[in-house]
């Protein structure tokens, strides 16, 4: 995760840094991968409820990649989008 890339983002999308946003993975392995800390009790949830529509906001004990936290950098919001296409 590159932190100057993110800052990038926020400024071309006119975006403050106390704004959050979310961690976008391709597929839970690569979520969990990224945030450890989510492995257990989270980790059954994500697997219930991603891939899919939602941004879910969960806690950050090891307040992980906080450039996305905004003013919260005890919770962290991720995604998994169901790419899979409408047709699937």
């Amino acid at each position: 995760m590159n932190e100057d890339a993110v800052q990038r983002l926020y400024e071309l999308k006119g975006r403050g840094a106390e704004q959050p946003s979310a961690l976008v993975a391709a597929g839970v392995d690569q979520l969990l991968d990224c945030v450890p800390e989510l492995r257990g009790a989270d980790e059954l949830l994500l697997r219930r409820l991603l891939p899919g529509p939602l941004t879910l906001v969960l806690r950050n004990p090891a307040r992980r990649l906080v450039w996305l936290s905004g003013r919260h950098p005890e919770t962290i919001g991720v995604r998994v989008p169901d790419l899979r296409g409408a047709g699937a």
